[in-house]
């Protein structure tokens, strides 16, 4: 692949020639192999470290995120602190709850127990009334009755009377 960058001439499959064309700059040849080394075959030097710069930098970097993890941990605390309270706060409600409930059915049964006997106690004076009706109707009848009898009784005076004086001799 001829380009402007690569010279032609040096086209050897192990190692190329790159020219390097910068305004400023006659170019220079720099070698390179047309295939990529692992990063284990590089060379390593024993005094080569790393920049004191990046341990300095993992200490306060692993802090933060100790610090990050412990107020996870006090969030999860809190949570479930929280959580507990709820959960208390919640049971003493059922318990309030079910107190209530308790409470509403020992009410209906009193109100029914009262509904029962208001019931049995006009069911009661509902037939003391009937009875009082029969005995005044009956009270009424045996009046008439009487009044009938009285009224027949003088009826029969006044006949008793009037044949009486009707009657010769009878003054």
């Amino acid at each position: 692949m001829p380009s402007s960058t690569y010279s032609s001439s040096l086209a050897t499959p192990r190692r190329r020639s790159l020219r390097l064309a910068a305004p400023n700059h006659t170019g220079c040849k720099l070698q390179f192999t047309p295939y990529a080394r692992p990063a284990q075959d590089l060379p390593t030097h024993p005094r080569i470290s790393p920049p004191p710069n990046t341990q300095k930098m993992l200490v306060p970097r692993a802090r933060e995120e100790l610090k990050e993890k412990q107020n996870e941990l006090k969030l999860d605390r809190l949570t479930l602190t929280t959580a507990k309270e709820h959960l208390a706060a919640n049971t003493g409600l059922e318990t309030e709850v079910e107190d209530l409930r308790k409470q509403i059915s020992q009410a209906r049964e009193q109100h029914e127990r009262e509904r029962d006997g208001w019931r049995r106690e006009s069911d009661t004076r509902k037939a003391e009334l009937e009875d009082l009706r029969k005995r005044v109707s009956q009270v009424r009848e045996q009046r008439e009755r009487e009044i009938v009898g009285l009224c027949l009784g003088v009826n029969e005076a006044f006949q008793t009377l009037s044949c009486l004086a009707a009657a010769p001799g009878s003054h």
